[in-house]
């Protein structure tokens, strides 16, 4: 029996992490200083194989901003917590014992619910767990493949929308604020894509959806299009399509959006896991006829502000009176909730929140208050602080 013929490169070497997609670059230092011809090189190697990974690379956020900048335009981070100002397009993701929201979605391509998805995401390991965390990616073209002719045809005819509501609108209620999820909806728009897209370099065909935020097929009734994203998105766990990467410190995995989707595997609670990424903004929306595709210009950009991933003015942009407040800060008086109150002064010993402290913590989205919890808690510390007040929480603020 043959084995399918493995492309070759000249600038560095690679092992594939399984047979659907996936390669382990060795001999490339991402934060050095990369010749034009080694990028160019990196950047096929993502198209053949969809997701890159690499060990042992010592970088800071200057060095990951930078790279991000050689292969694309960064995106900011919307609504996701950013390690500094500095570097506005750098999302902390941290999970640990005060929080694991976030650390169990499912499979999905980032932002597919903008008009304009991100097309590339590179996420780096910070502080790793010792054991569990993986990820998983999927390779839709393959799912595509898999798939005969007429389910091929039908589907080809088919758009879904895209929607932040259905993974994350109910875990955000769950915290208790209403006008959190509202806010979050108003700037991230719900955006409808074809089913079937067709890649803008490749011309390679995938599916384009996910069980964390495809919404409905709206050519179907309900119950069809539940019954076929349902069987789409079941594709996603059959492991012929996958391929699993067991993280490190100072790992890195880039991967292409527009091909692929993934997962976090959440087994490590409530070990702590702290990662950096940056998404790489898209000149193009996802298409099946790559001649009608909606494009816009983006490389005279630095980053690409998150209200223009959707080419239209959302609520929160400079100059708009409805522009969110920080919950840390700007809190609205609400009576204390006794039993959160005593929950929250159980988290850390020695350390105690005010009343008011304790429901402007609480008015944080649930997806974000661990990282915010680990900084308060930092903060307190260092002040040498038994007592969490609001001043506390002002000096988190402005260190944010």
């Amino acid at each position: 029996m043959s084995t399918p013929s493995l492309p070759a490169y000249q600038y560095f070497n690679y092992e594939p992490v399984s047979g659907a997609l996936g390669a382990q670059i060795s001999g490339v230092q991402l934060n050095g200083d990369l010749k034009p011809e080694v990028v160019s090189e990196l950047k096929q190697a993502l198209l053949d194989f969809k997701v890159l990974f690499f060990r042992d690379q010592a970088m800071n956020d200057q060095d990951h901003a930078d790279f991000a900048r050689l292969v694309g335009t960064p995106a900011d981070a919307d609504f996701i917590p950013i390690v500094s100002e500095q570097f506005p397009m750098i999302t902390r993701q941290q999970y640990d014992e005060y929080s694991r929201m976030g650390s169990d979605v499912s499979f999905h391509a980032d932002d597919s619910f903008h008009k304009y998805p991100t097309k590339m995401s590179i996420l780096r390991g910070v502080d790793m767990p010792d054991h569990g965390g993986d990820t998983i990616w999927v390779d839709m073209e393959k799912v595509y493949d898999s798939l005969s002719v007429p389910m091929k045809t039908l589907l080809q005819g088919l758009t879904a929308e895209h929607s932040l509501a259905k993974g994350f609108g109910s875990k955000i209620l769950e915290s208790g604020s209403g006008e959190d999820f509202d806010r979050m909806m108003t700037r991230n728009l719900p955006h409808t894509h074809p089913l079937v897209i067709r890649h803008p370099e490749t011309g390679r065909k995938s599916i384009y959806c996910s069980e964390l935020l495809t919404l409905k097929i709206h050519e179907l009734e309900p119950e069809e299009s539940e019954l076929l994203l349902n069987y789409l998105c079941g594709k996603a766990f059959l492991p012929e399509f996958e391929c699993r990467f067991k993280w490190k410190n100072n790992s890195v995995a880039w991967w292409d959006n527009r091909c692929t989707v993934h997962r976090g595997i959440d087994d490590f609670f409530p070990a702590l896991r702290v990662m950096h990424r940056i998404a790489i903004a898209d000149e193009q929306a996802p298409a099946l006829d790559l001649d009608t595709a909606l494009t816009r210009t983006i490389s005279h950009l630095d980053i690409v502000p998150c209200n223009a991933l959707d080419d239209e003015k959302s609520v929160g942009e400079a100059g708009s009176d409805d522009a969110p407040t920080d919950t840390l800060v700007e809190a609205t008086a609400i009576d204390v909730d006794v039993k959160f109150l005593a929950k929250l002064n159980k988290k850390k010993a020695g350390i105690e929140f005010t009343p008011e402290a304790a429901m402007r913590v609480k008015q944080i989205p649930m997806m974000f208050r661990g990282a915010a919890l680990s900084a308060i808690f930092s903060e307190a510390t260092k002040q040498g602080a038994s007592v969490v007040g609001l001043e506390i929480l002002e000096e988190v603020r402005k260190s944010r």
